[in-house]
């Protein structure tokens, strides 16, 4: 059986091949801009371009045998000058990276540095910089030498020193590393991935690669990022301070609405009523309130307005019944902590109980303690203060007293201050066989 395809000729064979390869040259590179570079050491995307391998220097051919005395006639003659650095403040705190962070390696030595350093830890290192090591009595290697602090200086042709802000020593290892380069550089090179041992021609090598173009980049860069650090001009620090504007916010937001609970808490006013809608004529007066006070209060006139204009007519926010019972109950905890300290400050206090059910036949518990408090500020003496309602299931003298005991000792109070008890003429409380009040005695 033949086949019915026809084959193609040369000519046409090349044509079709032409035609491919210009179509792939259209679309090289279409896809970039819906794929991530990949991310050096810097942060920084990488991109192809040519090689920079003729940029590192090699020393294996440097003189090994040159005698380390010049150097020691040199730190002889230096005169120390001042570190011109500028000390960078922390302007975002704590929000960059932790001081008390545990990490796998030291911070202080660049010997124990992973090879991929994480944006946080570098800008936490060029803004704050390392702690550097300057003894007179620097560890000396199994060949006797040892480094020394006339390293840290070059002389120029000038005849002028000037300091070596890049260069660390890291007396874990014995070792000198390059700052800028052991943050930034890609490659592994003496200075930037094991550091440079210390032996008779490292001056040699320091003048090597301070030269280098690779160095002068990184340094650049480290510079650069620096002053964008201290300018906060990052776009971590842009971010950080959209995030402190909609936290001050925010909390501008909470602060209002719990002065109001506060107000009609303490008017003894009812929060709602049949509607949860703003604007609404049955809205009850918490909302009424809100309504109010935006005529006078651009936040809360801006908060109100975000509902409003929201498309999503059930989105979540602070003006509803549920967030109204989370502050309430927020605001007696820390009211109850307070009085209970008073009472505790007192010593001797006295409990005043009272049980009736509620609309749900739920028998509630009226607690109330008297005590005796001297305010120092007002002069005044407290002596009563409701603890709040709480629901009982055992109504007989024996649950009650059960459960007064459970709740002060959550309190915190200890029964044996008990001085004084006053109760309904209910059985179970003055019972004076299994009564509460016979109990607690």
């Amino acid at each position: 059986m033949f086949s019915n395809k026809e084959k193609k000729s040369g000519v046409q064979n090349r044509k079709r091949k032409l035609q491919r390869e210009e179509a792939n040259q259209k679309l090289e590179g279409s896809l970039n801009k819906y794929l991530r570079s990949t991310i050096g050491l810097d942060g920084q995307a990488i991109e192809p371009g040519p090689s920079t391998s003729g940029l590192e220097f090699h020393n294996e051919n440097l003189s090994q045998n040159e005698n380390s005395s010049e150097y020691d006639q040199e730190e002889a003659t230096i005169v120390p000058i001042e570190n011109l650095d500028v000390a960078v403040e922390n302007s975002l705190g704590n929000n960059v990276i932790s001081q008390n962070e545990d990490f796998d390696f030291e911070l202080k030595h660049p010997a124990t540095w992973p090879d991929t350093i994480s944006i946080k830890i570098r800008d936490y290192l060029i803004e704050n910089g390392l702690p550097r090591l300057i003894t007179k009595h620097f560890p000396r290697d199994n060949s006797g030498r040892k480094f020394s602090e006339s390293f840290y200086y070059r002389t120029l042709p000038n005849g002028e020193k000037v300091f070596r802000n890049y260069l660390v020593y890291s007396n874990s290892r014995n070792t000198v590393f390059c700052f800028p380069c052991k943050l930034f550089s890609e490659k592994h090179s003496q200075l930037i991935k094991d550091g440079c041992n210390v032996r008779a021609y490292l001056i040699h090598i320091l003048k090597k690669h301070e030269s280098s173009a690779s160095h002068l980049k990184h340094s650049s860069k480290c510079s650069e990022l620096k002053m964008s650090l201290c300018n906060l001009c990052t776009i971590d620090a842009a971010q950080q301070r959209l995030y402190d504007a909609e936290k001050v916010y925010w909390q501008s937001v909470i602060e209002r609405l719990i002065y109001l609970i506060q107000y009609l808490a303490r008017q003894y006013l009812a929060f709602r009523c049949s509607s949860k809608e703003l604007y609404h004529s049955d809205n009850g007066n918490f909302l009424r309130l809100v309504e109010t006070i935006t005529k006078f209060d651009k936040i809360i006139a801006e908060y109100l307005h975000k509902i409003q204009t929201s498309q999503n007519k059930k989105i979540a926010h602070y003006l509803g019944d549920q967030i109204q019972n989370e502050i309430i109950s927020i605001i007696s905890e820390v009211i109850k902590k307070h009085l209970l300290h008073m009472i505790k400050s007192s010593k001797y206090y006295s409990l005043i109980l009272d049980a009736i059910p509620d609309v749900s036949h739920t028998e509630q518990l009226t607690v109330v303690i008297r005590f005796v408090y001297k305010n120092e500020e007002t002069n005044k003496v407290q002596i009563e203060h409701f603890l709040g309602f709480q629901s009982v299931e055992n109504t007989t003298g024996q649950g009650l007293f059960e459960f007064i005991n459970g709740h002060l000792k959550s309190s915190e109070l200890n029964l044996t201050d008990l001085r004084g008890q006053s109760y309904d003429n209910g059985a179970n409380m003055k019972g004076k066989h299994k009564g509460l009040q016979q109990k607690n005695y």
